[in-house]
Parts: C-alpha cells; structure tokens; sequence
C-alpha cells in the first residue's frame, strides 16, 4: 500500500508536471501544461508484490494561502481520505505551499506549510535538466508546532514508452529526492521516488524503490483547453489558451508579435472562436450553456455582443455552414439529435435532424465545397456520419472506436467530448 511517510506524495500528481515544449510556454500561466484545473482527477491501481490497491487524486478547490492562489489536491486511496496538497502555479514554475498526510512513525496527521513556497517544477524542462530548492517552513503534529525546513532534488533522466491499463504513453521519467527536518521535534525524513510524466495528462506511473511499491494510471479526467484559431490574420494557426477558471485568453501569434491575453470568460463558459465577422481573423467568443448566451467579441473592433441561442444540453457547433465567409452560431442537442443552425448570412435559422445520444458532433467541410458539412462520430462503434452540403448522398466512415476522441472540435476537450 502506498506508505504515509513524510511527504511520501508531497507533490503527487504535479511535482514534475512541468515537462512543457519551449515552443508553447508563453502562453499560457500553466494550468493546462499541468493539468491543474478543478475537477481534474485521477484513478490509480497500486501494488507491492504482495498487496493491491486504488488511489485517486482529483484537485478539489482553490485556496489563497499567504495571498497566493493555490489548487487543493485531494489524495484518497481504497476509498479513504489520504491527504491534501495544495500548488501554485505560474508561467516559469509551479510550487508546493502545503501538504497533509499520515505519517506512520508518528503515528498521526502532519501538516507542512512553506514560508515561501517550494518550486517543484521548472518551465522549459528538457532531459538531463536538474534542480534543488529548499525552504523554510512549519510543521504541524496533532497540535503541536514545530518549526523545520524541506528541499527537494530533481532530476529528468529520459524520455521513454510506458504500459499502463489506460493506454502506452511517451513519458518522461523523473527522479525525486526530498528531505523534511524538524530538529526541535526530533524528525527528519528523506524519500527518493521515479514518475512518469506526459504533458497534458499527468503522471501515469510512480515507483517507490525502497518499498518496492508501483501505480499505474487506470483512467482520468482532464479538462483540455488548447485552441486552434487564427488571431492574427496571417493564414497560419496561433496558440492559444483559455483558463476556465480566470476567463482569460493567452495568445502567442504565429505571426511573431509579442504575446498577449485577454479577459473574456469565466467558470460556466465554454470557448467558441470563429470568425464571426468575416474579417479573416479568429474572434474571441464564449458560450455560457446554462443561459444560452453566445458572447462575441469582434477582432475587427466593433462593440462586443451577445445572442441568445441554445441551453442547457445544448453543444455549441460553430462553423460557416451557409459558405458566406462567417461562423454562424449553431448547437446540437445530443438527446434528440437535432443541429440548430442560425445563418450568419440572413440571420435565419433552420435545423437538421443528425445524431442522438452517443453520437459526438464532429462538423467540418468535409466535401472541400467551402461550407461546413453536419457530422457525428460514434464512438462505441468508431462510425463516422457524415451529410455533405453539397448535396451529395450521405456516408459513413469507421475509423475509431472506444477509447478513441475526434479531433475536429480541439477547444471543446474538457467541455464536450
């Protein structure tokens, strides 16, 4: 079973979670690269040789420790409460504040908290990259304080295939060594542990040597949220991040200006960029399913604007489905099927019954016509449906199946599929 020592899964799930290519890590602040978002879990299954068990670790809350903003990691294991960390997490590097757990020799709960934060991570990380930090900070037995200090050692020692019963994964592994000392309590404690790292995801395998202990990923869930959009109108597709939590875009433009964000969101709303004016750039845009409010800002600087189109169980499916040059707004609603098109040519709307439950929507020209075609993917069966605009008979395709998402819809990770 995984043991309590201290700081045992100090930094769990992110400690590393920093492995990010170069090209992408302006920006954004760094939930995505670390999977950091509420919500965010995963499931584990353990085992020494000898025991077996299930872990899961989900991050649960936000919480402002020493006036930073920290995500709350909650650790469980065979269904019982197995601590807390909690991270901060910024462009450059992500940090411990705090930790919770079970120490064995102590036989109690301990809380750590650093005076400064621990930096755990480092962005860009590469192979053969190491560090060391150290930090003051107090430590908590039962209710008694201590004061103490905690350093960690990093190491990434390479990039290799790893099995695990969710999937084989590219992953880096990544050697931690981390020291806690509380002289006045009597305690110090050391623990060398390897992770396996895939950005985006997470980690998918752990390994205690001493104890002789593993943990393969079994499944997850992540909110993905990279988008594909043409800011800057140069034919070529920018970065771009949107942070849920925040409401804020990050943009690095392909076209080499100086990157940027903005405002424009928040919890509840669901990215939806397209050009919507017709001007040849990506307009921000956001789509709040409980109100079924489409929220528009243009890139040709006209004043923003809001429509009302859709709701709760509602899909937003933006695209140009009438070949004017403009993204019409548009939903699907899974229950019944049915696409609900709202032409931006004529301000009309009409629908197409296409899909039901199980079925994913997956819109794009599919026939090269200039026009956005309705499409579903099912997954249970790896069948794509497609209903050509051009008029022509409709077809289907298999090329998928169970454990297989369509990558038409990029920025709807997380919020759709």
């Amino acid at each position: 079973m995984r043991m309590k020592s201290i700081f045992y899964m100090i930094f769990s799930i992110i400690i590393l979670l920093c492995l990010i290519p170069t090209a992408v890590m302006s920006a954004d602040p760094g939930q995505s690269f670390w999977s950091i978002y509420v919500g965010n879990y995963w499931d584990y299954s353990g085992t020494d040789g000898v025991f077996s068990w299930a872990s899961h670790d989900e991050f649960i809350s936000t919480e402002l420790i020493s006036g930073h903003t920290t995500y709350k990691l909650d650790e469980g294991e065979d269904g019982f409460y197995d601590g807390n960390e909690w991270y901060e997490v910024t462009l450059p590097e992500i940090r411990i504040w705090k930790k919770t757990y079970w120490d064995d020799d102590a036989g109690d709960w301990i809380t750590i908290t650093a005076d400064n934060g621990l930096p755990v991570g480092k962005n860009p990380i590469v192979v053969g990259a190491s560090w060391s930090n150290s930090s003051n900070g107090t430590g908590v037995v039962g209710s008694t304080s201590y004061p103490g200090t905690v350093s960690i050692a990093v190491n990434v020692l390479a990039s290799e295939s790893v099995t695990t019963p969710s999937g084989t994964y590219t992953a880096y592994k990544v050697q931690h060594s981390y020291t806690v000392s509380a002289p006045s309590a009597g305690y110090y404690r050391t623990l060398t542990e390897y992770k396996w790292f895939v950005p985006y995801l997470g980690v998918v395998m752990w390994n205690d040597p001493a104890m002789g202990e593993w943990e393969y990923l079994n499944s997850m869930k992540i909110k993905k949220t990279l988008l594909i959009v043409d800011r800057d109108n140069d034919a070529k597709t920018d970065i771009v991040v949107y942070h849920s939590d925040s409401g804020i875009w990050f943009i690095k433009p392909s076209s080499g200006a100086a990157d940027y964000y903005v405002g424009y969101g928040g919890t509840g709303y669901v990215p939806v960029p397209g050009d919507y004016d017709g001007d040849g750039k990506t307009d921000i845009a956001v789509y709040h399913s409980a109100s079924g409010l489409w929220f528009i800002k243009p890139s040709s600087g006209a004043a923003d604007y809001y429509l009302g189109y859709g709701g709760t169980g509602y899909v937003p499916v933006p695209g140009d489905y009438d070949g004017d040059g403009k993204t019409d707004i548009s939903v699907y609603h899974s229950a019944t099927g049915l696409w609900f098109i709202r032409k931006s040519s004529n301000a009309t709307s009409y629908y197409v019954g296409y899909g039901g439950t199980g079925y994913v929507p997956v819109p794009g020209d599919y026939d090269g016509d200039g026009k956005v075609d309705v499409a579903v993917y099912h997954q249970a069966t790896g069948l794509w449906f497609v209903k050509p605009s051009s008029g022509a008979a409709d077809y289907y395709v298999g090329y998928g199946g169970t454990g297989y998402e369509p990558v038409n819809l990029v920025y709807l990770y997380g919020y759709v599929y």
